[in-house]
């Protein structure tokens, strides 16, 4: 038994990936009266922070590397009250106008501003922010968890009838069968 555990852990830890995934998020964003919904795709960076690798929405645009615009540097928190950071996350491509940027950033207390730039013309705006984790999990965690519960079962199993042999050995309730014949002869 103890080498089928063995062997089970050593075949998880050689068969499961052990790269970062990523997360997705669903993404709705009220700027200016303007309403965009997306997904933001993120990479976990292990210290509570994500990267955004990739948004996609029909009026946001193109994501931009981080300190391209306004300091962005494109960090999401997802276990925080306030998901961004004062660099905030920025896109480009607004609308379809290749001039159009926006950075959206923390402005304190769980608030947040868009920061905007448009043909010359920049300005700051109070944004409605929700980004909520819509990420489902990997078919290696999926394999992970499914062998976790059949090592569980299996030993439930074993453990099951090997209470149901020792009960059944030294049950006094059991009878031997000859006893319960009458074995006198009365005629």
């Amino acid at each position: 038994m103890r080498i089928f555990l063995s062997s089970i852990a050593l075949l998880s830890a050689l068969v499961l990936p052990t790269a970062a995934h990523a997360d997705t998020f669903s993404l709705e964003m009220v700027v200016g009266g303007d309403t965009s919904i997306g997904t933001l795709v993120a990479t976990d960076n292990g210290d509570g922070s994500e990267t955004i690798t990739s948004v996609s929405s029909s009026s946001i645009g193109d994501l931009l590397a981080p300190d391209r615009f306004d300091n962005n540097d494109n960090l999401l928190f997802p276990d925080e009250a306030s998901v961004l950071d004062t660099n905030g996350f920025a896109f480009g491509g607004v609308f379809g106008d290749p001039d159009f940027f926006v950075n959206i950033y923390s402005a304190g207390d769980g608030t947040y501003d868009g920061y905007f730039s448009e043909d010359g013309y920049t300005g700051v705006m109070p944004a409605i922010v929700t980004i909520v984790n819509t990420t489902t999990p990997e078919p290696t965690s999926l394999l992970l968890l499914g062998t976790g519960i059949l090592v569980l079962a299996f030993i439930a199993g074993k453990k099951r009838s090997a209470s149901k042999a020792a009960s059944g050995a030294g049950n006094p309730s059991q009878v031997d069968d000859s006893l319960l014949h009458d074995t006198t002869n009365n005629h």
